[in-house]
């Protein structure tokens, strides 16, 4: 393009170099045309330097090119001018016209490199964040991946102690059952080897003869010829024997007590000593001990009793001997309805 420019600008200095001749002008014209291979009007000759585009405007694109027809029209217009100052007018104002071109393309070119940079430099940017980031995620990568494999070897880890502990439970629970049975053999021969030796004592301890002496000794018994039954119930109840293998202590059998009205010929000592002989030898629970007396007793001694019970605030004669101990019950009968002129020993 720009060998093009140059030879077209030579052809029009060569075109101005032969203005002198004004009456060929038409000729020159034609010819200069005709060699170009173009046709047009007639123009002037024109005085035009040569132009180097490249050293002054340091443009590095193609030049600007001109249709045929606006070169056409502009050569029209320049061999139609007759003034030579008006033509040089018109050449300079083409060559600024041309000028401005080439500095706006410039301008575009310099704008576009502008842009290119930035937007290089943006991808340079995102690239080395890219690259950051890579690495960032590689780094975590691989921390991750450690931790994995740490997390692995301690579940490894754990696995092997849990299969310890269970071969040592195993081994444990082996060892406990042989010292359980071990112990429990240990204990059952002690206790045969005591049994055995306890019975060897008692057949050597308790023989025929001594057995029979026992049984002989508790033969005895029947009151003392003074028709008194309290000395009879102590003799009784004094001949009783246990048995040697049983906890439980039996019962005494004794008489049961006879009933006080608290006449004055009755003695309230008696009777009360007839009551404890009787609820001790069967038995009864101090709670019911009170319970028991009372049936024992009839006339003013009852009556005695029920206000007791009332004076207790009890419903009921059970609530009262529940909550009322026998020596107390005896203290308060004593106390009402014994003789207070009997001898007593000084």
């Amino acid at each position: 393009m720009r060998e093009k420019l140059e030879r077209e600008l030579k052809e029009e200095l060569q075109t101005i170099e032969a203005e002198e001749e004004p009456d060929d002008e038409g000729d020159r014209l034609i010819r200069r045309q005709t060699e170009r291979g173009e046709t047009s009007q007639t123009g002037g000759e024109l005085q035009v330097k040569p132009v180097d585009w490249y050293d002054q405007y340091a443009y590095s694109g193609d030049l600007i090119e001109e249709t045929e027809e606006e070169r056409d029209t502009f050569v029209a217009k320049l061999a139609s001018i007759k003034d030579q100052r008006e033509k040089e007018l018109l050449l300079e104002e083409k060559r600024a016209e041309l000028h401005m071109q080439m500095l706006a393309a410039k301008r575009q070119e310099l704008d576009e490199r502008k842009r290119l940079q930035i937007e290089g430099a943006r991808l340079q940017r995102e690239l080395q964040d890219r690259k950051d980031k890579q690495a960032a995620t590689e780094e975590k990568l691989a921390l991750l991946t450690e931790t994995v494999l740490h997390t692995k070897q301690e579940l490894e880890a754990m696995n092997r102690t849990l299969q310890k502990v269970e071969t040592h439970q195993y081994e444990f629970e082996g060892v406990w059952n042989t010292f359980l049975q071990k112990s429990a053999k240990d204990v059952d021969q002690h206790i045969q080897l005591y049994i055995q030796k306890l019975d060897n004592h008692i057949t050597q301890t308790f023989t025929p003869a001594v057995i029979e002496k026992i049984v002989r000794g508790s033969g005895g018994g029947g009151g003392d010829g003074d028709g008194d039954e309290d000395g009879g119930v102590y003799k009784k109840g004094k001949g009783m024997l246990r048995e040697d293998k049983d906890t439980d202590a039996r019962k005494i059998r004794v008489k049961v007590p006879w009933t006080y009205t608290g006449k004055r010929e009755e003695s309230v000592l008696h009777w009360i000593a007839a009551v404890e002989s009787y609820v001790y030898g069967q038995r009864i629970p101090y709670w019911d001990r009170v319970l028991m007396a009372t049936p024992c007793i009839v006339g003013d001694p009852m009556s005695f009793a029920i206000s007791l019970q009332k004076e207790a605030n009890c419903q009921t004669k059970i609530e009262y001997s529940q909550q009322t101990r026998i020596e107390d019950f005896f203290k308060a009968v004593r106390e009402r309805f014994e003789d207070k002129n009997l001898a007593r020993r000084t």
